[in-house]
């Protein structure tokens, strides 16, 4: 078993996509949560703390990210929040309803398998909720 560097929830409605996220960061030893809808996620607020969320703008064609960021920031606000979208133009928006990092779904295969790949990148979403943490301030974060 690896050794897990913290527990990470990934909401997305495409299936293949939230396969392979959630494959790829168990890989890299995180404990990871995967569901499919808004309720699901919705019905998680009130358990378990997560180190990392990353969340789908579109839950079946329904712009969600807004009432997700929003939930995450009330419910759990350490969470390092992560917003994961096709439409780049997302970004903006993302980053005003609180999201951390936006990270585009519109690269190729290999792009989005190498990206989500890289430890480095994983590594930073703990550094970035410890700092939001050690900053005494977590519930009031500005986005990265």
């Amino acid at each position: 078993m690896p050794d897990l560097r913290g527990t990470v929830l990934v909401v997305d409605d495409e299936a293949d996509d939230n396969k392979s996220l959630a494959s790829d960061l168990r890989e890299q030893g995180f404990e990871v949560e995967s569901v499919y809808t808004f309720d699901d996620f919705v019905a998680l607020m009130d358990g378990r703390l997560y180190d990392a969320a990353f969340l789908d703008w579109e839950l079946d064609q329904i712009a969600r990210g807004p009432d997700m960021l929003q939930l995450l920031k009330k419910h759990q606000p350490p969470t390092a929040r992560v917003m994961v979208s096709k439409h780049v133009d997302e970004v903006g928006p993302a980053r005003q309803f609180g999201a951390d990092l936006f990270i585009a779904k519109s690269l190729t295969e290999d792009q989005k398998r190498q990206l989500e790949g890289d430890s480095v990148r994983l590594g930073l979403f703990l550094h970035i909720r410890q700092a939001l943490l050690d900053s005494g301030c977590p519930g009031d974060r500005k986005s990265v």
